[in-house]
């Protein structure tokens, strides 16, 4: 009975708005987090569509980039091939970035839940090749 007792929301009203309020504030961040992911992947789908898209074309001297809603730009087509790239690889980044956010955020939820925190989930493994690499 004590464990449930820590877990469950204080008697004053104001400490229960105030947990409350916490609590909404970081449900909406993971909310927010997670379409951030699925806009970064389209953003990353549709780089990735255009770049095979180009490696497909015949050499041509000039090749026309979307800068912007309105701006397209001609550029040669490996300058146009490396752009992309580039644009894939702050893509990853971002999208690595907002993993590492959303984690921390989840397991704030969990723990102010009561419930098992990621780290007692297994969600705290680390890659073995990455280790490696770093060796």
């Amino acid at each position: 009975m004590d464990s449930e007792a820590s877990t469950s929301f204080p008697e004053d009203p104001s400490q229960i708005i105030d947990k409350l309020t916490r609590l909404q504030e970081l449900a909406a961040r993971i909310r927010d987090e997670r379409c951030s992911l699925v806009e970064l992947d389209r953003r990353r789908q549709k780089l990735r569509e255009g770049l095979r898209a180009l490696e497909k074309r015949k050499e041509q001297e000039k090749t026309m980039i979307c800068m912007g809603p309105h701006c397209f730009i001609a550029f040669p087509q490996t300058e146009a091939g490396k752009i992309i790239r580039e644009d894939m690889q702050n893509i990853d980044k971002l999208t690595e970035e907002v993993n590492v956010s959303l984690k921390k955020d989840v397991d704030a939820l969990l723990r102010m839940e009561g419930d098992k925190n990621l780290a007692d989930r297994g969600f705290d493994l680390k890659n073995i090749l990455e280790e490696a690499k770093l060796k």
